[in-house]
């Protein structure tokens, strides 16, 4: 049946955004950061959860495109598309000042540390304000949310992501 067949069309294309940044997960999250202080835990988590909320209105912009039955778990009335996301996480290096070079001290070769330090990152995302708003356009004869928009929207999201 065709409800059967653009459901599973939309959880393979969620899985898609969702894939797109699993490599980002995978090298930023929390859990996975070693030497990670507090601040870089809270930072980075914030990232992800960020970019989760994201890519769920990007789903739900084109899942309700798609299909008109389809209803928001988020009891949502009207899904906002803002015009820019800005995702700021922090990174390890090695502070250069800290090189690992050979010091002499009492007469004996020691060698230093690398000195971690968190450098912030951040990532932008940028709708242009006439995608923000044709994401809203019903059309007349149909009822339905545009779905050129919604994919617009949604492979815009796949490329900056």
């Amino acid at each position: 049946s065709s409800s059967s067949s653009s459901s599973s069309s939309m959880v393979k294309d969620e899985a898609t955004l969702k894939q797109l940044i699993r490599p980002f997960l995978m090298k930023y999250h929390p859990d996975r950061i070693q030497h990670s202080t507090t601040l870089m835990k809270q930072v980075n988590l914030k990232a992800i959860q960020s970019l989760h909320e994201i890519i769920d209105t990007v789903n739900l912009i084109y899942n309700r495109a798609y299909d008109p039955t389809f209803i928001s778990t988020k009891n949502q009335s009207r899904i906002e598309l803002q015009q820019k996301y800005n995702i700021e996480f922090l990174v390890n290096s090695t502070n250069p000042d800290s090189d690992n070079a050979a010091t002499i001290s009492e007469g004996v070769k020691k060698k230093q540390k690398h000195e971690l330090v968190s450098t912030r990152r951040s990532v932008e995302l940028i709708f242009t304000e006439k995608e923000c708003n044709l994401i809203h356009s019903v059309n007349g004869k149909t009822g339905k949310y545009s779905v050129v928009a919604a994919k617009q929207v949604k492979y815009k999201a796949m490329r900056q992501i």
